[in-house]
Parts: structure tokens; sequence; C-alpha cells
């Protein structure tokens, strides 16, 4: 697997994979928990996140395992998802997204526990802006 290594605070686009559109945040509010809504789009100009490392040490990298915070740059707020805010019988009744979980953008600007990401094998984030010249080929840097 090659990709580029992702130093703390380095801001990042994130792509659906599916769609292939990136993810952006918007000024609506979503269904679940009244933060920002997440969507998807072509132009990733609005879809600007800085990846904040939980454990940051002068100049490192985003390390496989470790926690981090995705800040959305546009919302001021954190990427976010729970398992309380999850599409069900009761407030998404026979929808396509059944037992899906909404993710949003938190209006909140305040860093908290359950803001926080984890990458595991199979995540794939381009850093936003020009390629870099460090690749990654090993199974412990993203």
């Amino acid at each position: 697997m090659m990709g580029n290594k992702i130093q703390c605070d380095e801001i990042v686009t994130l792509k659906h994979v599916k769609s292939n559109g990136y993810l952006i945040g918007s000024q609506h509010y979503s269904i679940l928990s009244n933060n920002f809504e997440l969507s998807i789009d072509k132009d990733n100009s609005f879809g600007r996140f800085q990846v904040i490392c939980e454990n940051k040490k002068g100049g490192s990298y985003w390390m496989l395992g470790e926690n981090v915070y995705l800040k959305s740059l546009n919302q001021n707020g954190y990427l976010s998802t729970s398992k309380k805010y999850e599409f069900n019988q009761y407030n998404c009744h026979n929808c396509p997204i059944l037992y899906h979980l909404e993710t949003c953008i938190t209006k909140s600007s305040y860093q908290k526990n359950e803001y926080k990401w984890i990458a595991k094998s199979g995540v794939i984030i381009s850093a936003f802006g020009e390629e870099k010249s460090n690749k990654y080929n090993d199974d412990d840097e993203l």
C-alpha cells in the first residue's frame, strides 16, 4: 500500500469511497443531533479538515492506532458520530439508511472524547493541496 504520510495539524480532505465525492459541512442542521449536516460534493473547497493528533509531538505524523480529532475549517467544529444518533424504526421508519449512524460536524469548538477518531487498516486520507513526496509504505504511519 502506498500513500502520503499525514502530519499532525495537516489540512486534509475526506473522500467518500462509494460516491467518489468529498465530505463537506453545510449550514443545515442534522436531523438527529441538530449539529451541522455532513454531505457529499464533487467540489472539495468546503471540505477541509485539520488533523489534530491527541498525543502530538513536534513535527510528528498521525500514527496507525492513534486518536485524532478532525476539525472542520469551515464550521470550526469536529467530525463526530455516535450510537445515540442511529437511524432506527422510531426516527426513520423503513428508511434506506436504517441502523446507520448519523455523522455530523459539531457546533461545539471544544474537543471532547466522543469526537475522537482512530485510524485502522483500510482507511485512506489524502492531504489537501499539493502532492507530498513522503510516501506511506509502512503499516504504522498514515
